[in-house]
């Protein structure tokens, strides 16, 4: 069994905070009328990240949280080439470049990078591909798709609002599937789910 250092453990102790990488204005959703999702032929929806973010909590048995966020990713969301105003043919594309991984704490932002988590060096980035997006009522969509973390894929699917402006989705992820981080197993274990809460406010580009 991998154990944290208590050197470590007392770091975050020290350091333990809760939403503060993440601000209100930032999650507040466009004021303007939501519309249902009209996608053009000949265009792609892609992430205003002036107005977007992806973010996620670790905690560690309810005790110490900590919240995140990834500065530098590209999502896509394109439209069938047969039936292009049909949101339930459309594709959705996810890359994170975990590089730009941010917590509350400096010294858990570098760990996180390290090879006992996501060890970017040698695996820079994350990908999310759908393979199917089913609508289940006005706004609200199910993606189904295919996650790649550390070089291992997993299949995932999570409920989504959709509108002609913005997305927003929560995922409880589970971190060990992929091999980030030590076993969600003893006393001072890290919590095996990791929330993630996404907000992507769209702008539409030509498709290339």
């Amino acid at each position: 069994m991998q154990y944290m250092p208590m050197s470590f453990i007392g770091a975050l102790l020290l350091v333990a905070c809760t939403t503060t990488v993440i601000s209100d204005q930032e999650r507040a959703l466009p004021s303007t009328q939501n519309q249902a999702l009209d996608l053009q032929d000949g265009e792609v929806l892609t992430a205003d990240m002036e107005q977007s973010f992806i973010a996620f909590v670790g905690s560690k048995s309810n005790i110490i949280s900590h919240e995140g966020r990834f500065h530098s990713f590209d999502v896509r969301i394109t439209p069938d080439s047969v039936d292009p105003r049909n949101p339930e043919r459309a594709s959705v594309e996810v890359t994170i470049d975990i590089e730009s991984i941010e917590t509350d704490a400096p010294g858990l932002t570098t760990h996180l990078k390290s090879a006992d988590f996501f060890s970017v060096d040698q695996y820079p980035q994350a990908r999310f591909t759908s393979v199917s997006i089913r609508r289940e009522s006005g706004e609200n969509y199910i993606v189904e798709g295919d996650l790649t973390i550390r070089n291992v894929t997993e299949r995932i699917s999570f409920a989504a609002v959709i509108t002609s402006q913005y997305m927003t989705m929560s995922y409880d992820l589970d971190r060990t599937m992929f091999g980030v981080g030590p076993p969600a197993e003893g006393v001072a274990a890290i919590d095996a789910l990791v929330p993630l809460e996404v907000k992507i406010v769209f702008q539409r580009d030509s498709a290339s």
